[in-house]
């Protein structure tokens, strides 16, 4: 099993003068690696056994063992790399805190931060899970409750995190948010005749030659290389979740059969008909 949405909720509560929302829990029996990504929420992720290796923004290595727990903010850019099996669970949050005497505030602008070796919050996901999968009355109350005390957790956990985020930062997380969701469009069956350095260029009003030189501070590689790379992981991604044949995939990616082929070796070293047979066996 690779993950399973375990919670799942639309309703936001106040508490210690910011707004919460937990909008989904995942829980992973066995992690995999993960492509780079980054999102639009803040994210936390809980190691309840083995370790897993998170590569933040391309450079900065951090290793999440058993019991330790990691809060990357929004637009952070990060690959998981597992390391020994492991298993967790992940949680997407959205944090509202705009008084500055709320110990969630430091929290809204935060870049990431890393929790030592601390039962609590698998305990307290763990009985999020059971009250999810078994609702009983009065259990989305009690996931509430639980939730709080998980966000108490955080709050008082990352209370020594510096006060501001620099300016620079800020926008570098304004850019990046631009680039994402120009190559998610990829994901949206965009023509890929429209995905151009042009257009992004114009979006982020810059020109081409320093366009590239951001996604290659960002990305660790160019225009090129990133379409490529989002190509290969949409390729990854239809394989799948779809019975679509090698070509259909390649048109819709906007590559040939052969480049697709060549290029999705040369990134995940299998070939794409390698890697659906392999999948299917590992999800039935």
């Amino acid at each position: 099993m690779r993950s399973v949405q375990v919670y799942e909720s639309e309703h936001s509560f106040r508490l210690l003068d910011a707004k919460q929302k937990i909008t989904c829990i995942w829980y992973f029996r066995n992690r995999t690696d993960t492509d780079h990504h980054q999102h639009s929420c803040y994210e936390l992720h809980v190691c309840t056994k083995g370790c897993t290796r998170f590569i933040l923004d391309f450079h900065e290595t951090i290793d999440l063992n058993e019991g330790e727990w990691i809060l990357l903010g929004k637009g952070v850019f990060h690959e998981e790399k597992i390391v020994s099996p492991c298993g967790g669970y992940c949680l997407n949050m959205e944090i509202t805190a705009p008084n500055s005497s709320s110990p969630f505030h430091k929290i809204s602008t935060l870049h990431h931060y890393k929790g030592n070796d601390d039962p609590i919050m698998g305990d307290l996901l763990r009985q999020v899970m059971l009250e999810a999968e078994c609702q009983k009355q009065g259990y989305e109350e009690y996931c509430t409750s639980l939730l709080t005390q998980l966000m108490i957790h955080i709050a008082r956990s990352c209370s020594n995190l510096p006060s501001r985020m620099r300016k620079q930062e800020t926008r570098r997380i304004d850019n990046l948010f631009v680039m994402d969701d120009f190559f998610n469009q990829i994901f949206h069956y965009a023509d890929p005749g429209n995905l151009t350095i042009e257009a992004l260029s114009e979006k982020l009003h810059m020109t081409p030659r320093h366009l590239n030189r951001l996604l290659t501070e960002y990305y660790g590689m160019s225009f090129s290389g990133k379409l490529q790379a989002e190509k290969m992981r949409f390729g990854k991604y239809l394989l799948e979740t779809t019975d679509r044949s090698i070509g259909e995939i390649s048109e819709i990616c906007g590559v040939t059969p052969t480049y697709f082929i060549r290029c999705f070796k040369k990134k995940y070293a299998i070939t794409p008909a390698q890697y659906r047979k392999s999948y299917k066996a590992d999800t039935d």
